[in-house]
């Protein structure tokens, strides 16, 4: 068994400042700030593996790069003894520290060089001991980022086919060749040409539009049936593992679904308050209720299209701007149920839409079923690493 060294972070890195960046013209070079790659620029501050960590903001957003880079000076780089400590491991080690602790700043979230340099670590002495720890977690990492880019060609191809189908009206027709350029027969409409025998309807028309009941705060509890705002919706929406905080009674939740209804299979959730129009498709089986007003509930759709076409548009840029046209607020913007009621769409023939529908359920559903393994797979990881980081599950050494 390795030995376990005990020490400070100051002991195995170097702590360095970022720098401005306004002055760098655009490259290849990614250019971290505080919550990610904020663009691409010309050169690097640092061609080595390092760990950045926000000097202000959110004190537990880590980013490891191995490529050149450069920062920003809200964010901390390091230059890390690599004889010590192996780069990656200790990225994963650091990422279970829960570094808002050694916060020093008063208005906004902020960590100084000392604090984090006297932050207690404990490691394996040896290096080939991290590495075969780093590699667990590694290779588990590295199977959810090939689901996350399978999961964004999915959504590309999704948005791509809606645009050139019922945006550009070149879907296949009989003979299989696309339909406007071939001649298609087009009307006019209030919102330009579209195929014949396809229609401009209110969302209304096609699907019910609502929110939940009103849940109070009494009602909340620390367990049972999870409730979600806005920022669960948004998690689950970027496909995220989910932790729910607060939760309301079996008892309640049965209550509601009697009386009213609760969210089921192929409905959707849309971000209504602040963040607007994040969305979120409703899988087989889920139990939960959520918070009125915040979150706005696609249901019972009322015609042949249905959640496959309107789950599409929401995501689109196209409903984006539609949405954007109906924001209330300065302070705090919100969409109403009304406006969204009466947003206007042109939406396909029922002989039409049933021959394309299937083609887009399939890569909504290839994306829920990526999800899913994604959240097995992360739920694994965060499992496994403080397990190894600790010792508690060792590595066999051969």
């Amino acid at each position: 068994m390795s030995e376990i060294i005990n020490t400070t972070l100051g002991e195995v890195l170097e702590i360095k400042y970022g720098k401005d960046h306004k002055k760098l013209a655009d490259g290849i070079v990614p250019l971290y700030g505080s919550g990610g790659i904020m663009r691409y620029v010309e050169k690097a501050i640092y061609d080595k593996p390092s760990i950045m960590i926000p000097r202000k903001g959110s004190l537990n957003n880590l980013f490891y790069e191995d490529n050149p880079f450069w920062t920003v000076d809200t964010l901390f780089w390091t230059i890390i003894n690599e004889e010590k400590v192996d780069p990656k491991y200790l990225f994963y080690l650091l990422s279970l520290h829960n570094l808002s602790k050694y916060d020093e700043g008063s208005a906004v979230p902020s960590l100084t060089t000392k604090a984090l340099n006297d932050v207690p670590i404990s490691f394996p002495k040896s290096i080939d001991t991290q590495i075969e720890v780093r590699t667990i977690i590694e290779n588990l990492d590295q199977k959810i980022t090939l689901l996350r880019q399978q999961n964004q060609t999915l959504e590309d191809l999704a948005q791509t086919l809606f645009k050139r189908w019922f945006v550009e009206f070149e879907f296949p027709n009989e003979n299989g060749e696309p339909y406007k350029s071939s001649g298609g027969k087009m009307e006019e409409s209030e919102l330009g040409e579209i195929p014949e025998g396809w229609r401009i309807v209110q969302l209304k028309d096609i699907v019910e539009i609502g929110s939940s009941k009103r849940i109070f705060a009494s009602e909340y509890l620390q367990n049972g049936i999870p409730f979600y705002r806005g920022k669960e919706v948004t998690e689950l929406s970027n496909g995220n593992n989910l932790v729910p905080e607060i939760f309301i009674s079996e008892q309640k939740y049965n209550e509601l679904k009697n009386a009213s209804g609760v969210p089921k299979n192929n409905d959707i959730l849309l971000t209504s308050v602040g963040t607007i129009g994040n969305t979120y498709l409703v899988q087989k089986d889920e139990r939960f209720y959520f918070k009125d007003g915040n979150l706005t509930w696609f249901k019972s759709y009322k015609t042949v299209i249905d959640f496959t076409f309107i789950y599409i548009w929401l995501k689109s840029k196209y409903a984006e701007i539609a949405l954007e046209g109906i924001k209330i607020g300065s302070t705090q913007q919100a969409i109403t149920i009304d406006a969204l009621n009466t947003i206007e769409i042109v939406i396909p023939n029922e002989n039409n839409y049933l021959k394309l529908r299937d083609s887009l359920k399939s890569l909504i559903f290839k994306q829920q079923k990526n999800t899913n393994e994604i959240q097995t797979l992360t739920q694994l990881r965060d499992t496994l690493l403080p397990k190894l980081m600790s010792g508690e599950i060792r590595v066999v050494e051969e």
